[in-house]
């Protein structure tokens, strides 16, 4: 997101439940769609989702592909409508780009997409030339806390996903392992864009490791509000901000990568509390450890490393930010500074950024100043042993093959590749 948006959206009017659907003679029912029959029809290996609600427990496996026609959404919200999607291993699931379907799972549902390194889950687009914003990506609704301003308990989904949010802050909406998101995040409207992967109110009883977004549209991974953990997240080419938060998060998120591309992007980080509102509650407030984050030095796209405002709170540590045009680390409007330094810049031990490299563009201009801060970023950054200095990442800017390794820092348990080389053998980045 590129500017505060206040998102009131309608409320969810789903289609109708689907019917029942046959399938050929050569068709797979007895694996996919158990003892009831649900909504797909199956053909040559390839099997149909139609738009609409699944409310009963499905399987999809990896001797199909899965194509979404539209607006899919797992359950109704409610506890009585709720369902478990479990994907196996190596399926693949394409998105449809000509009605940009999309993949909601709705709070009390679940989805099982436990992929491996060998063979990850993959969700991309139908087209024959793939780009950014072909179809809507996936989002993951939950019943953890949120903050939409006044006394609401729950905010409204984006793309017309429906309500989320509640008071379990352990919250489980299911599990997300080796799994690839490419080419998604479309605009609904000029104030409502989808992401790669939207995490809306999930709870920390949520599973999500080892996920790669790669050329969305908006913003690769954003969090609205809740409570969930997230490891070995890889960015690659995301043509807004790579990851986002507001509304509350609460949540971790350890090993993370993002690389950006010269054509389009924003921020690496794009962090918020709620920015109709500074600081309600609960605020956001995460751990942030172990990240590598890679501008595009000759791209005047590529914006700043770590964007933190709208009060957010959290923690920041371990961190290599590099090649960003304009600055590494920029704060803004009062109630964030209010959080890192008080009134006169002294660290106050809510928002920190400590023990991490900065190497952004130039040599001391890796920390934004503005005329009207109260007091000055760069020298609060630098007192809480950061350093500005070139991280020597190894193949920082190549698209097809990257190199994220930068081996000095990593030795001292610095980036987003201090736990080793978690990434090749299952992530990819396809042209097209």
């Amino acid at each position: 997101m590129r500017a505060y948006i206040t998102r009131a959206l309608s409320v969810l009017t789903l289609p109708v439940a689907f019917a029942s659907a046959s399938c050929g003679s050569d068709d797979k029912n007895d694996n996919n769609l158990g003892a009831t029959s649900q909504p797909l029809s199956c053909s040559a290996n390839v099997c149909t989702v139609p738009a609409g609600e699944i409310t009963t427990d499905m399987t999809w496996t990896a001797d199909n592909t899965y194509v979404l026609k539209g607006k899919v959404f797992i359950g109704k919200g409610t506890p009585e409508t709720a369902a478990v999607l479990t994907i196996e291993a190596g399926t693949k699931i394409l998105g449809e780009s000509s009605s940009k379907a999309y993949l909601a799972i709705l709070p009390y549902s679940k989805i099982m997409a436990r992929g491996t390194a060998q063979k990850p889950i993959i969700f991309t687009s139908d087209a024959a030339t793939r780009d950014r914003g072909d179809w809507g990506g996936l989002i993951i609704s939950g019943n953890a806390p949120v903050n939409c301003g006044g006394s609401a308990t729950t905010c409204q989904g984006e793309g017309d996903t429906g309500a989320y949010g509640g008071t379990d802050p352990t919250d489980n909406s299911g599990v997300l392992e080796y799994v690839r998101v490419e080419f998604a995040g479309n605009q609904v409207n000029p104030t409502d864009e989808l992401n790669g992967i939207a995490f809306q109110g999930v709870g920390s009883g949520t599973t999500v490791s080892h996920v790669q977004v790669h050329k969305a549209k908006d913003d690769g991974i954003e969090f609205f509000g809740g409570t969930v953990n997230v490891d070995h997240v890889l960015l690659t080419g995301i043509g807004d901000d790579c990851f986002d938060w507001t509304y509350g998060w609460q949540g971790t998120a350890r090993y993370v990568l993002a690389q950006q591309y010269g054509d389009d992007s924003d921020n690496g980080i794009e962090a918020d509390n709620n920015g109709d509102a500074h600081d309600v509650s609960p605020r956001s407030n995460p751990t942030i450890e172990n990240i590598t984050f890679i501008g595009s030095p000759d791209s005047d796209k590529s914006d700043i490393g770590l964007l933190l405002r709208a009060g957010t709170a959290g923690k920041i540590s371990k961190a290599i930010v590099a090649h960003f045009n304009d600055a590494c680390v920029d704060i803004d409007d009062a109630a964030t500074f209010t959080l890192a330094g008080g009134t006169d810049g002294t660290p106050t031990n809510t928002l920190t950024v400590k023990d991490s490299i900065f190497w952004c563009p130039t040599p001391g201009k890796a920390v934004k100043d503005a005329d009207d801060d109260p007091w000055k970023v760069s020298d609060f950054m630098m007192g809480l042993g950061n350093t500005e200095a070139d991280p020597q990442i190894a193949k920082p800017f190549d698209l097809a093959a990257p190199d994220f390794s930068a081996s000095a820092a990593e030795a001292a348990g610095k980036g987003g590749m201090a736990d080793g080389d978690w990434y090749t053998g299952w992530a990819a980045f396809p042209t097209n």
